[in-house]
């Protein structure tokens, strides 16, 4: 009895230092679990953190590339306008310089035709008064073979010796035959230039 009384006692004693080391490793296991995760706490705290800075960078930077493609973006859309403008200006101006072109040359045509008139109309001004020269120098040497003395001799066209007075006389009257005949091969070549007319 005393035995197994013993044995109980010893029993009890072992089970009460078996609960007591359950007990403190229990109390270890505990201490050891949270402070691995307190430990394990503060690095994901720490990690968000970093992943949040790195975000809000990342973030900030967007915005200021994003802000400088907009800058850009109404940069180039303001020169588009521009250039479009000047495009346009340039296209109405040569649509007037093709239209004052034209003008000038339908002008020049006008002036060209203009001046072929006028000089047409010299050369007959100038035909013209070489004929009224003619006619006047034929009207002059009429007027002077008719007031000379030897008028019938002239117009008989018999020819003789004469003194130099007489010569001089001659002279006269044969460039008047030869002014008759230009006079003549004048008018006929104006003739023929009317009737091309």
């Amino acid at each position: 009895m005393r035995d197994h009384k013993c044995l109980q006692i010893q029993m009890r004693h072992r089970l009460e230092n078996f609960k007591k080391k359950n007990e403190q490793l229990y109390i270890e296991y505990n201490e050891l679990l949270c402070s691995q995760l307190d430990s394990q706490r503060h690095y994901f705290e720490s990690r968000m953190e970093d992943i949040r800075r790195e975000n809000e960078s990342k973030m900030k930077s967007l915005l200021k590339k994003s802000r400088e493609v907009q800058t850009k973006a109404e940069k180039y859309e303001k020169e588009y306008h521009f250039v479009k403008q000047v495009n346009d200006s340039l296209i109405k101006n040569q649509r007037e310089l093709r239209t004052k072109v034209t003008d000038l040359e339908t002008e020049r045509d006008a002036l060209l035709k203009t001046a072929k008139v006028a000089m047409e109309s010299k050369e007959r001004v100038m035909e013209l008064e070489e004929q009224v020269r003619d006619l006047m120098f034929f009207l002059d040497a009429k007027n002077k073979v008719e007031s000379s003395p030897l008028c019938n001799e002239i117009k008989e066209g018999s020819i003789g010796v004469l003194s130099a007075s007489n010569s001089d006389l001659n002279t006269s009257t044969s460039d008047v035959g030869a002014r008759k005949n230009n006079l003549s091969s004048t008018k006929k070549k104006k003739k023929k230039s009317s009737k091309k007319r």
